[in-house]
């Protein structure tokens, strides 16, 4: 995991764009992040991402701090890195788009992302395995402990994980 972090070559403070580009430079494929209302993003968790024929689609809660939707931006771009789609164990219906509330989700996502109808698979994080999640979670850790914030706790989070 160390050495996908090495090779996504981010620069020190970089920024949700910058990782967001780095994972489309590496996958040839673009990625679009869409914040939704918590209530739209699949099974209730903080994040989900759509795979579209030719891109990826990244839904995240809106009303959460920077930080905190930079990590779960993080932690879906980790399943896209660590190539959690090939595995059709947990590619979830696509068809099945509908959230809380028998919400379809596509469909309020439309107008942020057009032709949102093409999606192929949809990756929710109770579509994977306790390994892929665990997997994804401490990349997503990995890789924003490289952000390197002039805070304290910032530093002090960056030399815990560093020593995993």
């Amino acid at each position: 995991m160390r050495c996908l972090v090495d090779e996504l070559s981010l620069p020190s403070g970089w920024r949700r764009d910058t990782l967001v580009a780095a994972v489309a430079e590496r996958r040839k494929r673009s990625i679009t992040l869409v914040p939704v209302r918590a209530e739209l993003v699949q099974y209730g968790h903080s994040g989900l991402w759509l795979a579209r024929e030719h891109d990826d689609v990244v839904l995240y809660a809106d009303h959460t701090s920077a930080r905190h939707a930079t990590h779960i931006v993080c932690h879906e771009l980790a399943h896209m890195l660590l190539r959690h789609d090939e595995d059709p164990a947990t590619r979830a219906d696509a068809g099945d788009t509908r959230g809380p509330g028998s919400t379809d989700v596509l469909a309020e996502v439309r107008a942020a992302v057009p032709t949102a109808g093409t999606v192929r698979a949809v990756f929710g994080r109770s579509s994977y395995s306790d390994r892929q999640e665990y997997d994804a979670e401490l990349l997503a850790t990995l890789v924003m402990s490289t952000m390197r914030s002039h805070g304290s706790a910032d530093r002090t989070a960056s030399r815990i994980v560093g020593s995993l």
